[in-house]
């Protein structure tokens, strides 16, 4: 349905283009352009039909820099972020890296 709405608004985007906007029928494509507009927005926004979006719980991160990625894993590296999902500090009784500690 949002795929649809989209592949619709990029028509009519197109269509607007091509009649240009003193057109007569422009009118009506621009208010149906805004509209659909409005609902994807809606939806995006957690409005009604909301729900709809549902999320695979994947995600995919881009590091800028090589040193980030490596900060990132070494934070959250270990068993309490790995099992737990929690970020961790180190114990003060253990050596230096050991992220023993759950930081809630």
């Amino acid at each position: 349905e949002i795929r649809g709405k989209l592949d619709e608004a990029k028509k009519l985007r197109a269509t607007i283009a091509e009649l240009g906007e003193d057109a007569a029928d422009s009118a009506a494509l621009t208010a149906r352009l805004a509209a659909i507009g409005r609902e994807l927005a809606s939806i995006a926004s957690g409005g009604p039909g909301g729900s709809k979006l549902r999320s695979s719980g994947t995600v995919v991160v881009v590091f800028r820099y090589i040193r980030d990625l490596e900060a990132c894993l070494r934070r959250w590296t270990g068993f309490w972020p790995r099992w737990m999902y929690y970020d961790t500090r180190d114990l003060s009784c253990l050596p230096e890296g050991n992220n023993a500690v759950a930081v809630d």
